[in-house]
């Protein structure tokens, strides 16, 4: 009797688990589509050891001041004169002038969530759902929006060109980061065919789609430049899982492009011998990687959304497995604090990192952008701006 209970225990478990598996994710209730999402294997490697410039710090817990307001600021752009610009889930960009910076900076916050402060700063333009953001020579601004693709936005006269919205008769679905080189070329991250989904307060939401994006680990992502003389845009890298963060390095030989599901960041030579080709740059990093930067030390700052684990190292092995639990009410994948990876430009040796613990208000990060001796701390879901004070914290 106790045996035909259990069987029929099990038996119900399995019809339960095995409807929930044809079901839409529970994440893409309520939204307005819900896309087609496959999944794939991925086999990583075993996860480098908490030691040398890996070894555990506080940093982030104990030297982190805050900007609230900014309600999923990925990252900041500053002018020539210093104005700080951002964006915000509501697909606002907004900026805070120089002389008014410090003011906007307090080294307290009584909560890291809640209804953001969407009129902090000044209003900018309204645009889709910017992501990634980068002045020019020119001293433009440069919007990889999700939605509406490459932005150009005027800062005096405020009007607003999309440059280019898709390549090869392809959309650009996910739009990421931008960067220019030393020759005005634009490089641009488009990070899969999962795009923005609108969710019901009308903002476009990004967490869901990336979410999504990374566990299927789908080589879906691109790395593209831009000619603004020819206005013709070429696709340089695909099958990238999830294509993130971009950079050119400081000799403007080759760019950098972060891959967030395989914690790994790739070069592409632009020039030279090996022009046309790629290569894994940094491999097997201890977290997720999102945004890359040049400090003025001449150092990549790589910004790991989030630690990795080695349950969701195990569960990549199954795509049937991933599958499953993301359908499962209020299953979360585990996520580690967050940190910055601080690498040589040139050999990609892991130098530094800052990191912080459970406890921290920078719960994930995206970004993290140098302006005179601070580093500025992009996220993509809390309300506030990371503040980072450079100064007599280098070694």
């Amino acid at each position: 009797m106790k045996g035909t209970f259990c069987n029929y225990i099990f038996l119900c478990l399995a019809v339960f688990l095995g409807t929930l598996s044809l079901l839409p994710p529970l994440a893409m209730y309520g939204l307005d589509s819900t896309p087609d999402v496959t999944f794939e294997p991925f086999i990583p490697q075993t996860a480098p050891e908490q030691v040398g410039a890996y070894a555990p710090n506080t940093k982030l817990d104990t030297d982190i001041k805050f900007i609230e307001g900014p309600h999923g600021a990925e990252t900041v752009a500053f002018s020539k004169h210093g104005d700080m610009y951002f964006s915000n889930k509501a697909g606002e960009i907004r900026y805070i002038e120089a002389e008014l910076l410090d003011g906007h900076i307090s080294n307290n916050m009584s909560t890291y969530s809640g209804v953001a402060n969407r009129t902090i700063g000044k209003l900018l333009v309204q645009a889709g759902r910017p992501v990634g953001m980068y002045i020019d020579a020119e001293d433009r601004l440069l919007v990889a929006d999700a939605v509406k693709g490459l932005l150009r936005v005027d800062l005096e006269t405020r009007d607003v060109n999309i440059l280019t919205s898709g390549a090869n008769g392809t959309k650009l679905i996910f739009l990421d980061d931008v960067k220019t080189g030393p020759d005005g070329m634009i490089y641009i991250s488009d990070s899969a065919r999962i795009g923005p989904l609108m969710d019901k307060n009308g903002d476009w939401n990004i967490l869901t789609s990336a979410t999504f994006a990374i566990a299927s680990s789908k080589p879906d992502g691109r790395l593209l430049s831009y000619d603004p003389q020819t206005k013709e845009t070429k696709v340089l890298m695909q099958g990238i899982r999830f294509a993130n963060g971009v950079l050119v390095d400081p000799t403007g030989n080759s760019v950098y492009v972060c891959e967030t599901s395989t914690y790994r960041v790739w070069r592409y030579w632009l020039k030279g011998i090996n022009a046309g080709k790629s290569m894994v740059f940094i491999d097997n990093l201890p977290g997720y990687p999102d945004g890359i930067n040049l400090g003025s030390d001449n150092r990549l700052y790589i910004s790991l959304y989030g630690g990795r684990s080695k349950l969701v190292d195990w569960i990549h092995h199954f795509p049937s497995v991933k599958r499953l639990l993301l359908r499962i009410p209020f299953v979360k994948f585990p996520i580690y604090p967050p940190m910055i990876v601080i690498a040589d430009p040139n050999s990609g040796e892991i130098l530094d990192s800052l990191q912080g613990t459970r406890s921290s208000p920078l719960k994930s990060l995206t970004s993290a952008v140098e302006h005179d001796g601070r580093l500025y701390i992009g996220n993509l879901h809390l309300n506030f701006i990371g503040v980072y004070d450079l100064n007599g914290n280098r070694q």
